[in-house]
């Protein structure tokens, strides 16, 4: 049963991704393209359900083999590299889900980090804590990958903080015009990029003390 696991499970994850960027051309989500500048406001909104469905479908069957995962990893960091070749080359490419272009960027992101966590976590698979207990570095790069996920998710936060933060403090009035909102939340994003990095360094400094505790 594990053996037919393993034959099956890197196909169908990254048939069922494939699916899921199918879904989202059939919704008329990606323009190739779109020379207004905002996208096309035909979309198909429950196309784009089944395409999110898929997408998160094709990541649980991943999770499920280390094989299916370096599979999927690989996928999905050459859509990240076609997405910002596409980005930078056709000015008529677009992604819209809900309104923003903002979303290509956020999308290209997660799909970059999300590979990360499947690529490292394919080469690196779960051991047993003897490593740990002889003073072994552990999956350095599957904490790298979380490490990267947090940085992100911390930035992205703060700079959502700041703009509501100064539009609740500096936009009270509706008529009132709030283009610095976005550069309060860019520079709240900023300071939270380093001191999450710094975080991250703190925990690395703890698990090598312990490291060196086990080890003398």
């Amino acid at each position: 049963m594990s053996n037919q696991l393993q034959r099956v499970a890197p196909s169908a994850a990254v048939g069922l991704f494939g699916l899921g960027l199918a879904l989202l051309g059939a919704g008329r989500f990606v323009q190739l393209d779109d020379s207004s500048g905002f996208g096309s406001e035909e979309w198909i909104m429950p196309l784009g359900v089944l395409a999110l469905l898929a997408a998160l479908a094709s990541v649980i069957v991943a999770a499920q083999d280390s094989k299916a995962r370096l599979w999927l990893g690989a996928v999905l960091a050459v859509l990240v590299a076609l997405l910002v070749w596409k980005t930078s080359t056709n000015v008529g490419f677009r992604f819209i889900w809900a309104g923003s272009e903002r979303e290509l960027i956020m999308l290209q992101v997660g799909l970059g980090l999300l590979a990360l966590v499947l690529l490292a976590t394919g080469f690196q698979q779960k051991r047993s804590s003897e490593v740990d207990r002889r003073g072994g570095g552990g999956r350095w790069m599957v904490r790298g990958a979380v490490y990267l996920c947090g940085c992100a998710l911390a930035t992205y936060v703060a700079a959502i903080a700041g703009i509501a933060h100064f539009e609740a403090v500096e936009c009270r009035d509706p008529a009132e015009m709030c283009e610095l909102a976005g550069l309060e939340g860019l520079v709240w994003g900023v300071i939270a990029l380093p001191a999450s990095i710094v975080v991250a360094l703190a925990i690395e400094l703890v698990l090598w003390r312990r490291r060196r505790q086990r080890v003398s």
